[in-house]
């Protein structure tokens, strides 16, 4: 049986499910706070969807999670937040607007209505808002265990519901920036949030859909930092051979040596230099054969040439005479008569 616990005190002040979501919520904040996560604006976040949180709490509907939130809001026990890396990902931040009320151990309780926005532009949560966030990040499953971006140091399968957290998706970004400025064949190909959340879902369904013991792994950050480095860099639209090799002049000329082009040939342009670089990437990787030179057809020839060939030699004349005069035809039947 999972014991979930609350503060008399907040209870009293403003409800029981109010106070079963403070104690939740101050939970991760303190957390977050002991590693230095998640600190905006001088304040201390977590995040998790209304969904997530009625099913960590299967006694509470999603409706009773929604109302409990806003009523918090509005007592200005919570203040709510957007620090999500994508505008897409609707998913609320919340932090206690008195940190030292709920997360030092004291007891103030705030006026009714006191405080509701915070003068930061922070969005605030309504009563029928959060729908888009059932499909958000959360620190935490919505079965209470690990998201799979902490080393458990115990082999363990990647959570079907597994994404990056913000924190890792920053890091990543930097990361490749780093190889991007460093290493050759990177150039250029540093990844932006949209490539990165797309070989996220390429990881979790790769690792969802193994099987064996192959399939389970002690440490997930790690195996996401190696994907990371395999997968390479962020390919250009549009282009072929792969990778980032036309983006700079080192790294054309390193794909131009791979593939048997060598230098660029004295004078050429930079658009011919690629063509042959990439006729050699689209030819197996070598150079593709030289045509055979033909050579051209004259066009016009000499009248004397022309002549010799339309008139037949003097013997030749003479011959077709002589045969034709054995072939006459008789007088009889020409009409003539003896």
């Amino acid at each position: 049986m999972t014991m979930h616990m609350f503060d008399t005190d907040h209870a009293r002040a403003y409800g029981v499910n109010e106070a079963i979501l403070i104690h939740h919520l101050s939970f991760w904040i303190i957390r977050n706070r002991a590693n230095g996560e998640n600190f905006r604006k001088g304040r201390t976040w977590t995040y998790n969807s209304v969904k997530a949180l009625a099913d960590l709490f299967p006694y509470l509907t999603i409706k009773q999670v929604r109302g409990a939130l806003a009523r918090l809001v509005e007592c200005g026990v919570l203040l709510t937040g957007n620090y999500n890396v994508t505008s897409r990902d609707r998913t609320l931040w919340y932090a206690f607007n008195n940190e030292e009320c709920f997360l030092d151990g004291s007891h103030c309780h705030l006026p009714h209505k006191a405080n509701a926005d915070d003068g930061e532009g922070n969005s605030q949560l309504p009563a029928g808002a959060n729908g888009s966030a059932r499909k958000g990040k959360s620190l935490i499953r919505a079965d209470g265990k690990p998201d799979g971006n902490t080393d458990s140091g115990r082999a363990s399968r990647l959570p079907k519901d597994w994404q990056l957290t913000p924190e890792a998706l920053n890091r990543t970004l930097e990361v490749t920036a780093t190889y991007a400025e460093n290493l050759t064949e990177w150039a250029g190909g540093e990844w932006d949030a949209g490539h990165t959340e797309f070989e996220a879902e390429k990881f979790r369904d790769y690792w969802c859909g193994k099987s064996g013991k192959d399939a389970t792994k002690t440490d997930w950050p790690a195996t996401w930092r190696n994907w990371v480095r395999n997968a390479g860099p962020m390919r250009g639209p549009g282009k072929k051979g792969g990778g980032a090799w036309w983006l700079s002049p080192e790294s054309r000329k390193a794909k131009a040596h791979e593939v048997g082009v060598g230098d660029p040939i004295p004078g050429e342009s930079d658009a011919s230099y690629q063509a042959r670089i990439q006729a050699a990437i689209d030819n197996g990787g070598k150079p593709p054969a030289p045509r055979a030179h033909v050579a051209p057809m004259q066009a016009t020839q000499s009248s004397d040439a022309i002549e010799q060939r339309s008139t037949p030699p003097e013997g030749a004349l003479q011959s077709l005479l002589a045969v034709a005069k054995r072939c006459s035809v008789p007088k009889h039947l020409t009409g003539e008569v003896r």
